[in-house]
């Protein structure tokens, strides 16, 4: 086989790119990345209806699972590039092997920090000094959303996987989508509005763990239908 033919070939096996700018492909995730902070914030205005208090030991517990959520972030960055480059290289199937292990380190990364916050809540809270009523509130909400941190380190890989391939618009309106649960949830069950439960700091977790699980699958669901090397179960 001669080069001329060859490069044909690497040719066919290359995705068809779309010709979209800089920022067409960065202001969607500018916005997604806003939109994933909002959930903590979104959790302390509205519970800041409760009481100062209630929303200011919520606001600390949050500041740690935003730490977390940034960590994240780092292997989704090198996810994206290796992804990118094994596809720009017609190397389908080295890009599928690279995001399913991206997707299972940042399990196994998530499950990992969710044990230690798990383990680390209560005197992690103590060393903050606040007052013994609200350690209590910022424990019961980091319990709740750090044990299912993991699930937001799914999202992550799942996410930059699908930006890699360039469709960084779907990934914004999915999120944009569990912002929208997140909030319709806050409003029944931190207030019991429509017959739900008045659950307060507890509702409030609840809504965030939901919206970010129904969030994964949509992400998963997304990732089989536009991404043409999507990863194999077997990886």
């Amino acid at each position: 086989m001669n080069n001329t033919e060859l490069l044909d070939r690497n040719a066919e096996t290359r995705p068809s790119w779309k010709k979209l700018s800089l920022f067409a492909l960065t202001w969607p995730i500018l916005v997604d990345s806003v939109l994933r902070m909002m959930l903590g914030t979104a959790d302390v205005f509205m519970l800041s209806r409760i009481s100062d208090g209630v929303a200011g030991a919520v606001g600390l517990a949050n500041e740690i699972i935003v730490f977390c959520i940034l960590m994240f972030g780092f292997v989704g960055i090198g996810t994206s590039v290796a992804v990118t480059q094994f596809l720009g290289a017609g190397q389908r199937e080295t890009a599928s092997r690279i995001s399913a292990l991206a997707v299972t380190m940042n399990l196994i990364f998530g499950l990992a920090v969710s044990a230690v916050i798990v383990v680390f809540s209560e005197p992690v809270m103590r060393l903050m000094n606040l007052a013994p009523e609200q350690i209590a509130i910022a424990n019961k909400y980091l319990l709740l959303i750090g044990g299912f941190i993991w699930v937001e380190a799914i999202s992550y890989a799942v996410s930059s996987i699908i930006r890699a391939n360039g469709n960084t618009c779907d990934v914004m309106f999915v999120t944009l989508g569990v912002n929208v649960l997140h909030v319709t949830g806050n409003y029944l069950l931190i207030f019991g509005h429509l017959g739900f439960p008045e659950w307060g700091v507890t509702g409030a977790a609840i809504s965030t763990i939901v919206s970010r699980i129904l969030g994964v699958i949509a992400l998963f669901i997304l990732m089989y239908r536009r991404v043409p090397s999507p990863i194999r179960p077997k990886d």
